[in-house]
């Protein structure tokens, strides 16, 4: 049945009775003038009624005053709402606004650690030319430099502002009368010029050669407190540098050289990584050390380092002594002055420099030989080396996993806040939709009520919106967490402000939000219809199809980040559309799919509890098993908010784990990799105190299989005696090696036996068992995971007395020890060059990392942004569905319901949607891992360690408890006002 107004109305009586205040249904009550309410009656309407005409909606159209009063009328009633409403959309626009930039800062931090983590040789632009003859003054150095700086661009000149240069003249031969000549040989010195040195040495006896008086023709030297000692060179002493060609009369002409000062390490033990380098390069220059050459006959000479001037250096390489420098000229990157923007930039600059400084500057002379601007004469060899490029390489690769990560969070609270601004809508619209409806009824078209709406609406929404905007988009977001403050890039970076689709789709969200809301609500029904209008905001044709495109949106992101990975991720610390996207809509579809199986065993709950006496339980599940008691906003939300932080917790955990697991990969507390070290290295390191010393030979051989002739490839392990039990501590009677393989080199051998040449005689092994499982041991630091790398292992000493292999290539240490203290006991001795991992070190160092540390702020950030939301759409839904629940309640109590029983009623209505979402969402959360499957990397946080994925259920086990207590504190709270109503008020509630 149709109903239809039987009068006409005079709009401008009911317009100004609405104006002033007395608009009928304000809150959805039918007031004086609405057909069918208290007051029809003649006396009663405010316009004049004639029982004539039929008045249809769209009929009338309103004018510019009624609606203005009609908006002031509306804005003045609804003022909380709106205001609320609009405080989410800033909410909104200020997330979407400043989530980006926010996450540009992180990154720009991020790139600040690393680059200044990063070897100095890595994040330094070097030139290198041998130089075989200079002037005699050094200024050409300088002048070279200048023209090395014209050739970098403004962009790398801005970003590279350190300089820095190296010159050395290596393998002089330097004699003197004091000089110690063991074989009869001269030393051999290598002579250096550092700009480092200014802070790394300090003068103890004489002055530094750069400050010493010039004299022609001399080359003043600083020598080590140690080289002064051992080689008898104090303060004044002459000395013969180079060895030149004999003249006509057979005479040779050194250089003639003086110790003009004597120097020691200014530093000490707390040695920086730039300034270990120095003395890595430089490993002879404070303590000089013997050395020999032959192996038949050997004969033995002092080898060292020692410091000179520049000007010192040229008359050296310029005396027609047989010596040539080496030069390097650095350019360092200033790690606070760069920016992700800047990357693209600075990249293309470094290429060209590469390709194009060194044959802009050196044209050909003649094969082997050029020459160089600022380069009196030829140069034997140039090139350039960087290891910028591969830094930006490593940091874009850790960045896509990173955005990829980051835009999951900051997606799930923006989506969270918008529908925050949704279920604040509803509560408008509960409170509209009466006022809405009686002007439909009265003439309104619905173009015109929606256009009032609208406008009402943008009053507060819009400012709002460009208020959050703009505060996000202020250049502190830009800075924050990076040492650098401004930068080259900063000042663009605030001039571009970031994109503005976001803060458009925010303020037309939350814009168009009350309109729709409200007309969906208002439409003109039958008094048989209106309590099912009411319910549904979607007719069901229309809400099947929504619930459709949403999951078949959801399976199309999910399949398209399957397949691309994170190869597509914008990076730029810049949130991923798709990424973004995909776990939202998850989290829609599994909503909707709760919201359609939620009544059915909610009907089974309310069967079961009506066997009972619990009127109130069993009401509560009846009225949730209803289609529209289901709060579908509440439930959507609290789904996103708990998967993301079930995600989120995921991720955390996943991460915290698997970083301790990749330092726990060394095998020990540090581990020291060379070549060979000698007797002296393992003796220096076995003094370190409370530090337990392995040393491990190590020596690869191809072998023969004696079962089936194949040639497997296999690597010998020699150990302390007692460090493997079950080893055997020497041959078998016959000669052959008794070893213990490791599980892949079980694999290799099936027979248990196999042949190896070594360079002395050739050896047959048998495997007398296997290498126990070595976990944190020597064996891993050598030989890593048994069940992957193929290796055997015997005592050291038996290794040595079957194969020419003596010192130890790799020597764990297990105690307190770093690797300041490591470099500074192995200073002056050899190996010169060798690797140092530190477990501690390295797991500090992944954990302070700045991209680690993002993704884990934001996520936590985010989640406890998304919880507070949460509970404020959890608030809003029992606001805007409690007048409705409230006549529920009066009515059951005028008929004997105690106050108590209405919390009852209200928390068991309520437990459905808590229990749904809180399955759902955890389920999402552990889901989600999985689902995107290549999209979540997480190996580019743990140096290439595929972690398993872990559970955080403390997370898990909150957010579930943090649901009942709101569920309880709601319910606590709107029965504690329920029983604050007298029975008259209960009696009229419950009669409207």
């Amino acid at each position: 049945m149709s109903y239809e107004p039987e009068f006409e109305i005079d709009f401008d009586d009911a317009a100004d009775a609405a104006a002033a205040g007395g608009a009928p249904g304000r809150s959805g009550e039918s007031g004086p003038g609405h057909p069918g309410g208290h007051g029809s009656g003649p006396e009663a309407a405010p316009g004049r009624l004639r029982p004539t005409i039929v008045a249809e909606p769209g009929d009338h159209s309103l004018g510019w005053s009624i609606a203005v009063r009609l908006m002031r009328g509306g804005l003045r009633a609804d003022a909380v709402p709106l205001l609320l409403v609009a405080a989410l959309v800033f909410a909104a626009a200020l997330t979407a606004a400043a989530g980006p930039r926010v996450l540009k800062s992180l990154a720009d931090r991020a790139l600040f650690q690393n680059i200044s983590a990063a070897a100095l040789q890595d994040r330094s632009v070097t030139a290198h030319l041998t130089v075989v003859d200079t002037g005699a003054d050094g200024g050409e150095f300088d002048e070279f430099q200048a023209a090395l700086n014209d050739q970098l661009g403004p962009v790398a000149g801005r970003a590279l502002d350190q300089f820095s240069h190296s010159y050395r003249a290596d393998g002089v031969q330097t004699d003197g009368a004091t000089i110690p000549k063991p074989s009869g040989l001269p030393a051999t010195i290598t002579y250096v010029v550092d700009s480092r040195t200014a802070h790394l040495v300090k003068y103890v006896e004489g002055t530094d050669p750069k400050d010493a008086a010039p004299i022609k023709g001399t080359v003043a030297v600083g020598v080590s407190r140690d080289a002064s000692r051992l080689l008898h060179l104090p303060v004044g002493t002459h000395v013969q540098l180079g060895d030149p060609l004999p003249d006509q009369n057979g005479v040779k002409h050194p250089v003639d050289g003086v110790v003009s000062g004597i120097f020691e390490n200014a530093v000490g033990s707390a040695l920086s990584p730039d300034d270990n380098s120095f003395f890595v390069q430089n490993p002879l220059l404070l303590k000089p050390q013997l050395s020999f050459i032959g192996s038949m006959n050997p004969q033995t000479f002092w080898s060292g380092g020692m410091l000179l001037s520049e000007a010192g250096l040229a008359t050296l390489v310029h005396g027609d002594v047989q010596v040539q420098a080496s030069a390097d000229w650095r350019r360092t990157v200033n790690p606070a002055a760069l920016r992700v923007d800047d990357l693209d930039a600075l990249q293309a600059s470094l290429t060209h420099f590469q390709q194009r400084a060194l044959p802009f500057i050196c044209d050909p002379d003649r094969p082997g030989y050029q020459n160089c601007d600022g380069l009196l004469n030829p140069v034997a060899e140039s090139g350039t080396h960087t290891g910028l490029p591969g830094l930006f390489a490593v940091f874009r690769t850790r960045l896509v996993s990173t955005s990829a990560l980051q835009s999951f969070a900051v997606a799930g609270l923006l989506a969270v806040e918008l529908a925050a601004v949704f279920a604040a809508a509803r509560l408008v619209a509960a409170r509209r939709a009466g006022s809405v409806a009686l002007q439909r009824a009265r003439g309104s078209s619905r173009r015109q009520s929606a256009l009032l709406l609208t406008l009402e609406s943008a009053v507060a929404i819009i400012p709002a919106a460009v208020l959050g905007g703009l505060l996000g988009r202020l250049a502190f977001f830009d800075r924050i967490g990076h040492p650098g403050g401004g930068g080259a890039g900063s000042a663009a970076a605030g001039a571009s402000g970031g994109p503005l689709w976001p803060i458009v789709v925010v303020a037309a969200f939350g814009l168009f939000a009350i309109p729709v809301t409200v007309m969906l609500r208002a439409r003109p029904a039958t008094a048989g219809t209106a309590r099912a209008d009411e319910r549904r905001l979607l007719s069901r044709g229309r809400r099947r199809s929504l619930e459709a495109l949403i999951a078949l949106l959801a399976v199309g992101g999910v399949l398209a980040l399957r397949g691309r990975g994170v190869a597509g991720t914008t990076t730029g610390g810049t949130v991923d559309p798709l990424m973004a996207a995909v776990p939202v809509l998850v989290g829609a579809v599994v909503a909707a799919l709760m919201l359609r199986l939620l009544p059915g065993p909610v009907l089974g709950a309310v069967r079961l509890v009506g066997r009972g006496r619990s009127t109130a339980g069993w009401l509560g599940l009846a009225r949730a098993a209803e289609r529209g008691q289901t709060p579908a906003v509440a439930l959507a939300v609290l789904v996103l908010t708990v998967s993301g932080a079930v995600f989120g917790g995921v991720v955390v955990s996943t991460l915290s784990h698997g970083v301790t697991a990749s330092a726990d990969r060394l095998g020990a507390d540090a581990v020291l990799r060379a070549n060979g070290f000698g007797p002296g290295a393992v003796d220096r390191l076995r003094a370190l105190p409370g530090v337990r010393v392995e040393p491990v030979t190590v020596f690869a051989r191809s072998t023969i299989d004696d079962d089936s002739g194949a040639e497997r490839q296999v690597t010998f392990l020699g150990v302390a005696p007692g460090l493997v039990p079950g080893m055997a501590a020497a041959a078998d009677a016959d000669g052959t090696v008794p070893v213990l393989a490791s599980r892949a080199a079980l694999r290799n051998y099936p027979a248990g036996t196999f042949t190896v040449s070594f360079l002395k005689n050739t050896v047959s092994c048998r495997i007398a068992g296997t290498v126990p499982d070595p976990g944190n041991s020597a064996l891993r630091a050598a030989g890593g995971d048994g069940s992957e790398s193929a290796y055997v292992v015997l005592p050291a000493e038996l290794l040595a007395q079957v194969s020419d292999s003596t010192r130890p290539a790799v020597v764990t240490l297990n105690g307190p020890v770093s690797s300041a203290q490591i470099h500074a006991v192995l200073l002056g001795l050899a190996p010169q060059f060798y690797d140092v991992a530190v477990r501690g070190e390295q797991l500090a160092a992944m954990r302070s990392d700045g991209l680690n540390r993002s993704v884990g702020g934001i996520f936590e950030v985010c989640a406890g942004l998304s919880a507070g939301f949460a509970v404020l759409v959890i608030i809003l839904e029992l606001a805007a569905t409690a007048r409705e629940r409230g006549r529920t309640v009066s009515f059951l109590r005028t008929m004997g319901l105690p106050a108590r029983s209405a919390g009852v009623l209200t928390a068991v209505q309520l437990v459905p949607t808590a229990l749904a979402a809180t399955v759902s969402g955890v389920l999402i959360g552990l889901a989600l891992p999985r689902l995107l499957g290549p999209a979540l990397d997480l190996t580019a946080f743990t140096n290439g360690y595929d972690a398993p994925i872990r559970v955080d259920l403390t997370v898990t086990l909150v957010l579930g408890l943090a649901l009942l207590a709101v569920t309880a504190v709601a319910a606590a709270l709107e029965a504690l006002v329920s029983r604050g109503r007298r029975l008259a008020g209960v009696l009229r509630l419950g009669g409207e």
